[in-house]
């Protein structure tokens, strides 16, 4: 059984305690992915999970171990990548929020999806935009994506890591990393955008720019992944409230996950 499946089975089943959330989330998911409209692509979450267990870990006891995703990030996966329209065949999810506790691995998890969709998405030049409220915390980021990147090839010889950017040549592709005070976010044409701590961000303007960047996308993913803040008036808990209404269905956007 697939991990992510395992995890909904252990979940429902009371195996692994969770929240109510979690457990809304699940059957959100289910839901959508039984609908006539919808199909879920097994197969491009299957790559996906293999592509991130090719990723070398660099940290700690783990350095130099495979990244081999727990079930509850492979759930995570499976909810970003695998729903699709029939129509279209595009997927369903175009924003999305993560908050998940400290220490459980949300740079290294984003990073890894990052490089994923820089070099096996499919999208015709990607441009990956990784977004954070301080250039110390967007370089915490960056670095995790360029040892991801020097990890899957180590010379280079298809993805190069620079001072600010990783570059793959196949397709034209770029993840670049800006902070809130990045003088210069204008003739972006992003395919990914990923806003880390969104809770230390001020105000959604970072936000709104990078996503206003990518009306030529098909495919658009904007990502906010964060840690849990204490701010009640900030944008991050907007899109926590968001979330909450959305899993309780008082609001409905199947995009939104």
């Amino acid at each position: 059984m697939r991990g992510y499946e395992q995890y909904i089975k252990d979940v429902k089943s009371g195996k692994i305690i969770a929240g109510s959330l979690i457990h809304l989330a699940i059957d959100r998911f289910e839901t959508l992915r039984s609908r006539p409209d919808i199909y879920f692509d097994a197969e491009c979450v299957d790559l996906a999970i293999e592509f991130i267990s090719n990723i070398r870990h660099f940290l700690g006891k783990s350095a130099g171990k495979r990244f081999i995703l727990e079930p509850w990030q492979q759930f995570v996966i499976a909810n970003i990548l695998g729903l699709k329209w029939k129509d279209t065949g595009y997927r369903v999810c175009t924003s999305c929020y993560v908050q998940i506790a400290r220490k459980a691995g949300k740079d290294a998890l984003i990073a890894a999806l990052s490089l994923y969709m820089l070099v096996v998405d499919g999208e015709a030049s990607p441009e990956i935009a990784c977004l954070a409220n301080s250039r110390d915390q967007a370089r915490i980021l960056f670095d995790y994506i360029t040892n991801f990147a020097k990890s899957i090839d180590p010379k280079g010889a298809a993805i190069k890591a620079y001072r600010n950017y990783v570059k793959c040549g196949a397709n034209n592709g770029a993840v670049k990393v800006f902070s809130a005070d990045a003088s210069v976010l204008d003739g972006l044409n992003v395919s990914m955008g990923v806003c880390d701590e969104i809770h230390e961000f001020k105000d959604r303007k970072l936000y709104d720019v990078i996503k206003s960047s990518m009306g030529m996308r098909t495919q658009p993913l904007m990502v906010a992944i964060t840690t849990a803040g204490f701010n009640l008036e900030s944008f991050c808990h907007d899109m926590y409230k968001l979330s909450i209404e959305i899993l309780h269905n008082i609001k409905t956007d199947d995009s939104f996950f």
